[in-house]
C-alpha cells in the first residue's frame, strides 16, 4: 500500500512538483509509467469480485 504522500504524488502532477521540486519531462513520462502501474496492480484488488 501506498502512504497519503505517495497517493498525492502518483495522482497529481501539481503535488508531483511539489514533492520534487521540478516537473521535467523525462520525469512526467515515469511518472505515467509509474501511474499505470500502479493502477493496473491496485485496482484489481480493490474491485468486489464479480458475482
Amino acid at each position: 500500500m501506498f502512504t497519503s504522500r505517495e497517493a498525492l504524488h502518483f495522482s497529481s502532477s501539481f503535488f508531483r512538483e511539489f514533492f520534487n521540486g521540478s516537473g521535467r519531462e523525462a520525469e512526467i513520462i515515469e511518472f505515467l509509467d509509474v501511474t499505470v502501474e500502479a493502477a493496473r496492480t491496485a485496482l484489481p484488488k480493490a474491485l468486489p469480485p464479480k458475482p
